[in-house]
């Protein structure tokens, strides 16, 4: 479910980690990203933002609440506390998987007997690189982008956009109506 989350909501490390169920409204298929004074988290720049939740994600978010009853996070731990190890949890995934860049220190480290830290190229912010530059090339406007992020200048979404390159460019350059 954090990846899901992470992919298709853009949601920082944080954000993820103190997610509550009360803040999915799952019959209007939205997520609002908003502090939680009580368990000390706010959110960055105090951006609340509320979220469209795509239609997928609102259907395995419904079955992974009812596996869940009782528990406030979403990604809670099994005592239902905030879970700092998200980042962990991912990294061994994408070992198992063979995933890695081969290039970093992480990749390098690797064959150390007991290291754990796993390939540098693997973080939950890369999803949230990828969510927002997904919806500018979806055709979701940079201003729209910027909100969803809960940026408070452009600039800051820029940053993480890629440009597009190779054959996507190619098709988006030959569909221009000139």
């Amino acid at each position: 479910m954090c990846i899901l989350l992470a992919l298709k909501c853009g949601l920082r490390d944080k954000e993820l980690r103190f997610l509550e169920f009360r803040d999915l409204n799952l019959v209007n298929n939205t997520l609002l990203v908003r502090g939680k004074p009580e368990r000390g988290f706010r959110v960055k720049d105090s951006e609340q933002r509320e979220l469209p939740l795509p239609d997928d994600l609102v259907v395995e978010l419904k079955t992974w609440q009812e596996s869940r009853p009782g528990k406030m996070l979403v990604l809670g731990t099994a005592n239902d506390r905030p879970n700092s190890v998200l980042l962990e949890g991912l990294k061994q995934l994408a070992e198992k998987a063979g995933l890695s860049c081969e290039r970093c220190d992480g990749c390098a480290r690797l064959k150390e007997p007991g290291y754990r830290g796993g390939c540098m190229e693997f973080t939950l912010h890369r999803f949230r690189r990828t969510y927002l530059t997904a919806l500018l090339r979806s055709g979701v406007d940079v201003r729209t982008v910027q909100r969803l992020a809960g940026h408070s200048d452009l600039e800051s979404t820029l940053r993480y956009l890629r440009p597009a390159s190779g054959p996507e460019l190619q098709a988006k350059v030959n569909a221009v109506q000139w």
